[in-house]
């Protein structure tokens, strides 16, 4: 970690993980007369990035440790939650690397392109959001949401054209997608039901046929 002045040191101190808002860093300055120009000038030598107007994270020579990217989508759009090919990935079930993060909100489609890579999300309305989410946490990073295996694959299915028949659906799921079959044996069926129940698409009432 690189040396830092007074002003930097004492908003380290104030944040306990890597993401922080305005508010924090505002009342970090509270000192300065003009604590914008104080802004500009941590912006400029890259102490501080802003990935979004009003959210920030340390430059990376002044991180304390891992930078989750989930609690960075957590923060860029509120009310969201990550879901699906982030959240099949990170569950193990799609093999490939997905480099975007991406989440479902009660807000309108939206995508950010940052320091920190591509962050999309989807629209969701207020019942399909409630249900099949649950909360993580990591420490000094507080926590966010995050779907179930069931929640995000039914997100994800629901979000590609129609398919015709559970043929169909098992030639995309395990050929084109490269999902082990046995990987979806441990879904929890009374949690999918409940999920598509709510949905009302044809694509998730297939996966029921698996």
């Amino acid at each position: 970690m690189k040396f830092m002045d007074t002003t930097l040191q004492e908003l380290r101190n104030a944040v306990r993980g890597e993401v922080f808002d305005n508010q924090i860093l505002m009342y970090s300055l509270r000192k300065y007369k003009k604590p914008r120009d104080k802004i500009s000038s941590l912006l400029k030598n890259e102490s501080i990035i802003q990935i979004k107007k009003g959210i920030y994270i340390f430059g990376a020579s002044y991180r304390r440790g891992h930078l989750s990217l989930e609690t960075v989508a957590s923060m860029l759009v509120q009310p969201s939650y990550i879901s699906r090919e982030f959240a099949l990935h990170k569950y193990g079930l799609l093999p490939e690397r997905i480099e975007t993060v991406t989440s479902m909100t009660t807000k309108k489609k939206k995508t950010f392109d940052t320091h920190l890579g591509r962050f999309d999300y989807y629209s969701l309305n207020y019942e399909k959001f409630g249900i099949g989410v649950q909360m993580k946490t990591i420490a000094n990073e507080g926590g966010y949401l995050f779907a179930t295996k069931e929640k995000a694959l039914v997100d994800w299915i629901a979000s590609i054209p129609p398919i015709p028949n559970r043929e169909t659906l098992r030639f995309f799921l395990y050929e084109e997608s490269r999902i082990e079959e046995a990987a979806l044996l441990p879904l929890n069926r009374r949690h999918l039901e409940e999920i598509v129940k709510i949905y009302h698409n044809r694509n998730a009432t297939l996966l029921l046929t698996l």
